[in-house]
């Protein structure tokens, strides 16, 4: 009986624990540090390249905004550093860098790379201005 009772408590604390964990899926507009529609300039790099495009049209932006704004960033449950990313994006705020994500993290924390997330990007990449290198 009582090593029953163990076992069960024991089955019991490792499912709380192992539940407690896990992480719910964030959108990008609740991981942005203010409000995401206040963004006006965005810069793209392009990984494979390193080539920079910048976006500043007003309404380009707001409607890329309003189609990421609501995709799910799942945490990877492999958290090692890992190098090389397909686009990385910094969105400004005047000439403010407010936040910077690639389709793999966002600052220390690695993600589930989205297909929706690289397919919105790969749209706005072909619309946009090259940034000449210095």
């Amino acid at each position: 009986m009582f090593k029953t009772l163990l076992i069960w408590l024991f089955i019991l604390i490792f499912t709380a624990g192992c539940t407690g964990s896990e992480h719910s899926p964030e959108k990008l507009r609740d991981l942005y540090p203010g409000n995401l529609m206040q963004v006006d300039e965005i810069h793209i790099t392009i990984g494979a390249t390193g080539e920079k495009k910048m976006y500043r049209d007003p309404k380009q932006i707001q409607e890329w905004l309003k189609s990421v704004q609501d995709i799910e960033f799942t945490r990877s449950p492999d958290q090692s550093k890992k190098d090389g990313f397909l686009y990385a994006v910094t969105l400004l705020e005047g000439n403010t860098a407010k936040m910077s994500f690639t389709t793999n993290s966002v600052g220390d924390t690695y993600y589930v790379t989205d297909a929706k997330l690289v397919d919105a990007i790969k749209e706005i990449v072909d619309k946009g201005v090259s940034i000449p290198a210095p």
